[in-house]
């Protein structure tokens, strides 16, 4: 123990990834950021943003990510099939996000496995609430209850359950964890926090 650390991945650069005030609006805008395929947890994600857009149809779901209709993976016809019945809105990959996360009121990401997601980083040090699969690495970022919800690995039930937690609390509510998103990413992965550390042990091993 004494000859080892553990480091928060490679941390964000909260400068760019800045904060973003968060809007109380009428219409509500839920966003999946990802490569669109199998594990990232899309499938869960199209299953719950069509159950709930029955009962809050004043909620808008959003996929962006890159297809790679590979034929293991999920095509775009079945993309496009799911759309059609489901009711999502389907946005082209974009490397600059930002004003797709300003434009959310919340970030999940259902994937089965990660290390430490950048999507997650990122959209927390823009004050946003997040909803991430109970695995390593997600939650390390979403403190349930605290700054979002955890929902059980590959289950789209559970998934619903904690969006409909998360639409029911109050505006204050949301506002709050917001706000506790972006303290959570200054404290623990602000990239300059990473970068010092990697300094730090550098100059040790050169002294």
């Amino acid at each position: 123990k004494n000859n080892s650390d553990i480091l928060p991945g490679s941390g964000v650069d909260i400068n760019y990834f800045y904060k973003s005030r968060y809007k109380i609006q009428k219409k509500i805008n839920i966003y999946f950021f990802g490569r669109i395929i199998k594990s990232k947890g899309v499938r869960e994600f199209i299953i719950a943003s069509g159950y709930i857009k029955k009962i809050y149809p004043n909620v808008n779901f959003y996929i962006m990510g890159k297809i790679l209709n590979d034929k293991n993976e999920i095509s775009i016809k079945k993309i496009l099939k799911w759309k059609k019945k489901y009711k999502f809105n389907l946005l082209e990959y974009q490397k600059d996000i930002r004003k797709y996360i300003e434009n959310s009121h919340l970030v999940i990401l259902p994937s089965y496995s990660e290390g430490t997601p950048h999507i997650l980083l990122e959209a927390a040090s823009m004050n946003r609430p997040l909803i991430a699969s109970n695995i390593p690495g997600n939650n390390d970022i979403v403190e349930d209850g605290i700054n979002g919800f955890l929902f059980q690995n590959k289950n789209s039930r559970d998934l619903i359950k904690k969006i409909q937690k998360f639409l029911i609390l109050s505006d204050a509510k949301k506002t709050l964890m917001a706000k506790l998103s972006r303290e959570l990413v200054i404290n623990k992965f602000n990239e300059n926090l990473v970068i010092n550390k990697y300094l730090t042990e550098i100059n040790l091993i050169n002294d």
